[in-house]
C-alpha cells in the first residue's frame, strides 16, 4: 500500500467482509484484492452493476 492513510479503508473492508474497495486512485493500492475485497475504480464498479 503506497499511502498509509488508506490502511483504515482496507482494515474496515476486511473487518466488514466487504466485496469491494472503491477508489479514485488505483495507484495507492498495490494488490488487486485485500482479504475478500477486490480493489475497483468507481468506473469498474459501475460497469459491473450496469
Amino acid at each position: 500500500m503506497r499511502d498509509p492513510k488508506d490502511v483504515i479503508y482496507v482494515l474496515t473492508a476486511t473487518a466488514g467482509q466487504a466485496d469491494a474497495i472503491l477508489t479514485g486512485d488505483m495507484r495507492d493500492f498495490i494488490e488487486s484484492h485485500y482479504g475478500g475485497a477486490r480493489v475497483l475504480s468507481v468506473r469498474e464498479f459501475l460497469a459491473l452493476h450496469d
